[in-house]
């Protein structure tokens, strides 16, 4: 499984920085499946590739460091195969 997370491109290329992502099949027991360290610039992407097997129906994304905390994504992108 892959998670993309564009920034913006029109404003707030300091909002994108030092994820975690989590990945689960129930919100209550969120599991890391990858961090991003640093900023992202305008329009900027930041991709996170989940261990092997990694299985999951939600997707958490959360700032874990710094004073600015505000998340504004873009878009978000999760690639991964269907799994009955």
């Amino acid at each position: 499984m892959k998670i993309e997370v564009f920034a913006r491109s029109d404003c707030c290329e300091d909002q994108l920085h030092d994820l975690d992502v989590k990945v689960e099949d129930t919100i209550n027991d969120m599991h890391l499946c990858g961090h991003f360290t640093g900023h992202t610039n305008l329009g900027g992407r930041v991709a996170v590739w989940c261990p092997h097997n990694t299985r999951g129906r939600y997707v958490q994304i959360q700032i874990v460091a710094g004073n600015l905390n505000s998340l504004t994504p873009a878009e978000v992108l999760v690639w991964g195969v269907h799994v009955k």
